[in-house]
């Protein structure tokens, strides 16, 4: 543990040089605190954002279904008015009896 302490005494001495804070142990538990709330903070918005994520996924599947039903609809109108078209066209040529 006695290397551990001295691990995070550096690393305190590093940061304290690095913003100017001064070694008296309240301005590492004001570090610490901030840090976790950042990380509550982040916790927080991340599950927010995979919540959405699954929102939009599953808008995005209802769409696409949606979409894909339309397009073959408009493809079995598109094929029924090509026969029909086809048919009226026999008839004009004669080719096809009424």
């Amino acid at each position: 543990m006695a290397g551990g302490n001295d691990e995070l005494r550096e690393r305190l001495t590093r940061l304290e040089a690095l913003i100017g804070g001064t070694n008296d142990g309240k301005d590492l538990v004001d570090l610490v605190t901030q840090i976790q709330k950042v990380k509550a903070q982040l916790t927080f918005t991340k599950e927010v954002l995979n919540k959405k994520v699954l929102l939009l996924k599953a808008e995005y599947a209802d769409k696409h279904d949606t979409a894909q039903q339309e397009m073959e609809l408009v493809r079995g109108e598109k094929e029924d008015l090509h026969g029909e078209v086809l048919l009226l066209c026999h008839m004009l040529q004669g080719t096809i009896a009424p």
